[in-house]
C-alpha cells in the first residue's frame, strides 16, 4: 500500500517520517487518506504524531510523521525478549493508546508486535492506523472477515491477532481492538501466539472455536491475576470481555504493583522470521487476492464459501474426535476418586486418582483432579507437576465434548484459586446436565470455596432434589448449616446423611458424617455430645482402616480436650495424631491440625500455648515444605504478637513472610487477613501512612471479592487507627459502618467489638452516657459467646472512662479485672491496666504506689516496639511524678512523651504532656520556661476546636479531667 522514508523538516530543522502512497487503486487511496484522518484528529504520547498530510503535485498522497526511534514489539520478542515487568508496562502503554483513538471513535484493527514500537527508554508508540476503523461507519462491514462480498482483496487485519467477530465476518467495534491486545499480550508472557496454524484458514478455525490454554500454563511465573486478565481479553464474546480499554488499564496497573520489575525475560519460541506463522503476525492479509483474477461468479463464490465452511467443520470433527478414551477400569478409578473427593475424603480421593493415572498415564481429567485433591493437600509440588503434565496431554481443552471441557476449566480454574471462573463453569455443567445431582454438589463445592455460603447450600439442595439419595450433598448441608448457625437443619441433614449411608453400607461415609457431627458440637461447646461423636469416627475409621480419618478425628478429640482444659489429653491425642501421620506421610493434616489447636489456646486467651502450637504448624511445615500450613502458621503468629503480646515489630516479620504467598496464590480472604494485621502493626508502631496504605489495599481488595466481614473489618480497623492518632470524630463513623456491617451478617463477636470500639471513642469525646449506652450489649455478647479478647477490651475500656470520670477506685478494679483477665503474658493488657491503675492510685492521694505501677507499665512497654503504648505509658509516669512532686523526673518523661506524641500526630496527648512539662518548670521556679510551655499547650489544646468542631470540643472540654487540667494550664498561664 505504501512507502516509508526518513526526511528533514528544514524549515522546522527535524527529522521526520514521510509515508507515500504507492498503489494505483482507488480503494487504497481512501484509506490512506482515512489514516491520516484518524492520526490527525487526536494525539497522544504513545501514538505516532501526524505534522502533516496532503498530495503532491502529480496527485500522490502523503503523510508527514514522526521519527520513532527503537525496535519493535516483533524485534524484541524474537531477540532479547521481555520481562513480565515489561510485558505488563507494554500491554498498558497500547491500551492507554488505544482508549484515546477509541474515545475519538477510531478502532485500529490490526494491533500485533509488528505495529508496536518500544525505543531505548522504554517508551511505546502505537503504529499503522491504515486499517483503522471509523466506529460510526454504518457503510463499513466488520472489516475483517475471512471472505468479503465487496473488493476481494481488502486488507483485512493478521491472521495470529483476529478477533473471532472479525474471523467471522461480524460487526467490530472497540473490543476487536482489546481482543487483539489480549493475543499480543499473551505472547509476551508466553513466547508463544495464543492461536496457530498453518494457514489462515487454520488460525481463523482456531480463534472461532478453540480457547489457548492459560499462560501460566507455558510460564509458571505468571500469576493467577494476570492469567486471568489476559484471558478475559480473549473471551470469544465481546460482551465477555472488557469493555473499554480504560477498564483492562485499571486490572492492569493493578495488577503490575504486584510484579517485579525484575526477572527472565520471555522470548519468541514459535518460528523464525521467515517461517509461515511469523509471515502471518507480521503482514496483514489480503486473503483473497489469489482469486481476484479470473474475477468469480457468485455461483463460484457461494461454493468456496461452502467449502471453507466444510474444511472448518471437519477440522473442528476431527479435532474432537481424537479425544483420548480411558479404560473402563481406569474410568472406574477416576469415578471413585470424584465421590470421595466430593464426601471431603482427600486421601482416598488421591490414591484414586493415582490408580486412575497409574493405568492410564494420558487421562488428562485424573491428572487435573489430582492437581486439585494435591492443592486441597498443600502438596503444591505434586500439584504443580500435574498441571505441567496437563499442559503437555491438552494444549487445547475445546477438542474435547463440551462437559469434558468444562470440567477441565472448572477443575483447573479451582487449581488456581479463580473461584469465579470456577462457578461459572459449574454452572455451564449444570445448565448442561440439571438432573445430576453430582453437578450441583460440584458447583456448591466452587461456592463452598468462594465463601459464598448460602449459594452452595442452595446447591446442595438442588441436588438433593435430583437425587434424594445422594448422601454427600446432605453430608455438605449439614456441615454448612453448622457454619450458618442453623443447628437443627444441621441435625436432620447429617441425620439424613447417616441413615443413606447405612443404607448404602459405606462406613467411611458413616465416619465422615460422625466426625462433622462432632466438630460442631465442639464448636458449640457441647463437649460431652462431640467426644461421643468423634469416638464413633475413631472406631469407625479404625475398622475401615482409613488413617486420614483417624488423623483428623484424633486432632478434633485434641481440640475438644483443650476446650475442655484437659492439656494432658489434648497433648496425647496431638501426639497419636503426629505418629500416625508421619508413618503415612500425612504431615499436612498434623501442620493443619496444630494451626487449629493454636487458635483454640488463643480463644481461650491460653497465649503461651497457643505460640507453641504455631511454632510446631510452622517447624512441620518448613520440614516437609507444606507451604500453606506454613503461612497460617505464620499468619496467626503474626496475630498473637500483634495482638496479644503487643509486639508489632515481631508482628511484622511474621506478616510479611505469610503476605507474598496469599497474594501470588490468590486468597483473597488471607491477603486481607493479613494486610489488617500489618496495618495494625504499623499503627502501633506509629507508621501511620503504611498502616492506612495496607487498609486502603485491604478495603479495595474486599470491595472487589464481595467480602462483607472483611469490608466491615476494614472500617474497624481504619476506626481503630483513627482513634491512635486521636481523631476521635473521624473514627465514629467508621466504627458505626462497621457495627451496621456485622449486624447485617450477624456476626456477634464483630458487633462486640464494634460497640465496645464506638464507646471508646465517645468517652474521650465526652459522650459518656451514649457510651455507657453500648457497653451492657457487648458485655452480654462477650459472656455468652465466651469471647475472651472481647472481653478484656472492654473491661480495659470501661476502666480508663472510670479514671476520666474521677470514679477511682471503679477504674482500678476495672484495671485488675482487666489483668487478671488478659494474663501474664498479654504485655500489652498488662502494661495498660497498670498506667491506668498507677494512675488513680496517684489520683487517690497513693503516690508512691501509684508511681511504682507507672514505672511498670512503661519498663513492660520498652520491651516492645509499640509506640502507641511508649507514648500512653510515658505520659501517665510524667503525670505520676509530678504529682508526687518529682519536678525533675516528670519533666525528663513529658518532654519525651510530648516528642513521641508530636511524631505520631497525638495532640491530645502532646498538649496534655506540654502541661505536665510547664507545670515541672513553675516547680522549679523556671517561670519563663514554665510560660512558654504552656502557652504551647494552649494553643494546641485550642486547635483541637478547629480539628474536631465546636460541638464536639465542648463535650470534649466538659470532660472532668480535661476540666481539672484546664484549671491547671489557666493557673500557669
Amino acid at each position: 500500500m505504501g512507502v516509508v522514508f526518513r526526511a528533514r523538516d528544514t524549515r522546522l530543522s527535524r527529522d521526520v517520517a514521510i509515508k507515500f502512497l504507492t498503489s494505483t487503486e482507488p480503494r487504497y487511496r481512501g484509506r490512506f487518506k482515512l489514516e491520516a484522518q484518524a492520526l490527525s484528529s487526536f494525539s497522544h504520547p504513545n501514538i505516532a504524531a501526524v505534522y502533516d498530510s496532503g498530495e503532491m503535485d502529480d496527485g500522490q498522497p502523503f503523510i508527514v510523521m514522526e521519527l520513532l526511534s527503537g525496535s519493535t514489539l516483533d524485534d524484541i520478542l524474537d531477540g532479547p525478549g521481555m520481562t513480565l515487568g515489561q510485558s505488563v508496562d507494554t500491554a498498558i502503554s497500547v491500551a492507554e493508546a488505544l482508549a484515546e483513538a477509541h474515545r475519538h471513535g477510531i478502532i485500529h484493527r490490526d494491533i500485533k508486535p509488528a505495529n508496536v514500537m518500544i525505543n531505548e527508554r522504554g517508551h511505546v508508540k502505537v503504529l499503522d492506523f491504515g486499517l483503522a476503523k471509523q466506529i460510526h461507519e454504518e457503510s463499513a462491514v466488520a472489516g475483517a472477515a475471512l471472505f468479503k462480498n465487496t473488493q476481494s482483496d481488502v486488507t483485512v487485519g493478521t491472521p495470529l491477532y483476529f478477533s473471532p467477530e472479525q474471523a467471522s465476518s461480524k460487526p467490530v467495534d472497540e473490543r476487536t481492538d482489546i481482543f487483539a491486545l489480549g493475543s499480543l499480550l499473551y505472547e509476551c508472557l508466553t513466547g508463544r501466539s495464543a492461536f496457530s496454524g498453518t494457514s489462515a484458514i487454520d488460525i481463523g478455525a482456531r480463534v472461532i472455536h478453540f480457547d489457548p490454554p492459560p499462560p501460566s500454563k507455558l510460564n509458571y511465573r505468571v500469576p493467577a491475576q494476570l492469567d486471568r486478565i489476559t484471558m478475559r481479553a480473549l473471551t470469544k464474546t465481546p460482551a465477555g470481555r472488557y469493555q473499554s480499554a480504560d477498564e483492562l488499564i485499571r486490572e492492569l496497573r493493578e495488577m503490575r504493583l504486584k510484579i517485579s520489575s525484575a526477572g527472565p525475560a520471555i522470548r519468541r519460541q514459535d518460528g523464525p522470521p521467515t517461517s509461515p506463522s511469523h509471515v502471518m503476525r507480521t503482514s496483514a492479509l489480503s486473503l483473497i487476492e489469489p482469486l481476484r483474477r479470473p474475477r468469480l461468479s457468485v455461483a463460484a463464490f457461494l461454493l468456496g464459501v461452502s467449502l471453507l465452511a466444510l474444511v472448518v467443520w471437519l477440522f473442528v470433527y476431527f479435532s474432537r474426535a481424537r479425544v483420548h478414551q480411558p479404560p473402563a477400569n481406569a474410568l472406574a478409578a477416576y469415578n471413585l476418586g470424584t465421590v470421595a473427593l466430593r464426601n471431603g475424603a482427600l486421601i482416598q480421593a488421591r490414591k484414586a486418582f493415582e490408580q486412575a493415572i497409574e493405568i492410564d498415564d494420558n487421562y488428562a481429567l485424573a491428572h487435573a483432579r489430582l492437581a486439585e485433591v494435591s492443592t486441597e493437600l498443600d502438596n503444591t509440588e505434586r500439584a504443580k507437576d500435574e498441571l505441567l503434565r496437563l499442559s503437555t496431554l491438552v494444549p487445547d481443552r475445546s477438542i474435547f465434548p463440551a462437559q469434558e471441557a468444562l470440567y477441565l476449566k472448572g477443575i483447573m480454574a479451582t487449581v488456581t484459586r479463580d473461584f469465579s471462573l470456577a462457578i461459572e463453569s459449574y454452572r455451564a455443567i449444570v445448565a448442561l446436565a440439571p438432573d445430576r445431582p453430582e453437578v450441583h454438589a460440584d458447583l456448591g463445592r466452587a461456592y463452598e470455596k468462594n465463601d459464598q455460603n448460602r449459594l452452595a447450600i442452595q446447591s446442595y439442595v438442588e441436588a438433593t432434589k435430583n437425587g434424594p439419595q445422594y448422601a454427600t450433598a446432605y453430608l455438605r448441608l449439614g456441615y454448612l448449616y453448622g457454619r450458618e448457625g442453623n443447628l437443627p437443619g444441621a441435625e436432620a441433614a447429617f441425620g439424613q446423611a447417616e441413615a443413606l449411608y447405612q443404607a448404602q453400607n459405606n462406613p467411611e461415609g458413616r465416619a465422615e458424617v460422625f466426625y462433622q457431627r462432632g466438630a460442631l458440637y465442639n464448636q458449640r461447646n457441647n463437649l460431652p455430645q462431640a467426644r461421643e461423636q468423634l469416638r464413633q469416627a475413631l472406631e469407625t475409621s479404625a475398622v475401615t482402616g482409613n488413617e486420614y480419618q483417624r488423623i483428623k478425628t484424633l486432632l478434633q478429640l485434641s481440640s475438644v480436650a483443650v476446650s475442655a482444659g484437659d492439656s494432658p489429653s489434648a497433648h496425647e491425642f496431638a501426639r497419636q495424631a503426629l505418629l500416625l501421620a508421619q508413618a503415612n506421610g500425612m504431615e499436612t493434616l498434623v501442620a493443619n491440625g496444630l494451626n487449629d489447636q493454636g487458635n483454640i489456646y488463643l480463644a481461650r486467651g491460653d497465649y503461651d500455648d497457643a505460640r507453641n502450637n504455631f511454632d510446631q504448624a510452622l517447624e512441620i511445615s518448613r520440614r516437609y515444605k507444606i507451604r500453606r500450613s506454613e503461612a497460617r502458621a505464620l499468619l496467626s503468629l503474626g496475630s498473637l504478637h500483634v495482638l496479644r503480646f503487643g509486639d508489632p515489630g515481631k508482628a511484622l516479620s511474621y506478616l510479611e513472610q505469610a503476605l507474598p504467598f496469599y497474594q501470588q496464590g490468590n486468597y483473597l480472604k488471607e491477603t486481607s487477613q493479613a494486610l489488617i494485621l500489618i496495618a495494625r502493626s504499623n499503627s502501633l508502631k506509629g507508621n501511620y501512612t503504611a498502616a492506612r496504605k495496607a487498609l486502603e489495599e485491604q478495603l479495595l481488595l474486599a470491595d472487589k471479592a464481595g467480602d462483607v466481614a472483611q469490608i466491615a473489618l476494614a472500617h474497624t480497623d481504619i476506626g481503630i487507627s483513627l482513634v491512635q492518632q486521636e481523631q476521635y470524630p473521624d473514627a465514629l463513623s467508621h466504627f458505626q459502618n462497621s457495627l451496621e456491617t456485622n449486624r447485617s451478617q450477624k456476626n456477634p463477636q464483630g458487633i462486640g467489638f464494634s460497640l465496645t470500639n464506638r464507646g471508646n471513642a465517645l468517652w474521650q469525646l465526652g459522650h459518656y452516657a451514649e457510651a455507657k449506652a453500648l457497653f451492657p450489649e457487648a458485655l452480654k455478647i462477650a459472656t455468652e459467646g465466651n469471647f475472651k479478647a472481647l472481653m478484656v477490651w472492654l473491661s480495659l475500656t470501661q476502666a480508663r472512662m472510670a479514671l476520666s470520670e474521677g470514679d477511682y477506685p471503679l477504674a482500678i478494679s476495672g484495671s485488675e479485672k482487666t489483668a487478671a483477665l488478659a494474663g501474664p503474658q498479654d504485655n500489652s493488657r498488662a502494661a495498660e491496666s497498670r498506667a491506668v491503675i498507677g494512675l488513680a492510685e496517684v489520683l487517690s492521694g497513693h503516690q508512691d504506689a501509684g508511681r511504682r505501677e507507672c514505672i511498670a507499665a512503661l519498663a513492660i512497654a520498652s520491651h516492645l516496639s509499640n509506640e502507641e503504648l511508649l507514648c500512653a505509658t510515658q505520659l501517665a509516669l510524667a503525670e505520676a511524678l509530678i504529682e508526687e512532686g518529682d519536678a525533675p523526673h516528670a519533666l525528663e518523661n513529658a518532654l519525651q512523651a510530648q516528642e513521641r506524641s508530636n511524631r505520631l500526630g497525638k495532640q491530645d496527648s502532646e498538649w496534655r504532656a506540654l502541661l505536665i512539662a510547664a507545670r515541672a518548670e513553675k516547680s522549679m521556679s523556671n517561670e519563663g520556661k514554665a510560660k512558654e510551655l504552656a502557652n504551647r499547650a494552649a494553643g494546641l489544646l485550642a486547635a483541637l476546636e478547629q480539628k474536631w468542631g465546636h460541638e464536639q470540643y465542648n463535650s470534649y472540654h466538659s470532660r472532668p479531667d480535661i476540666q481539672r487540667y484546664a484549671q491547671q494550664l489557666k493557673a500557669l498561664l
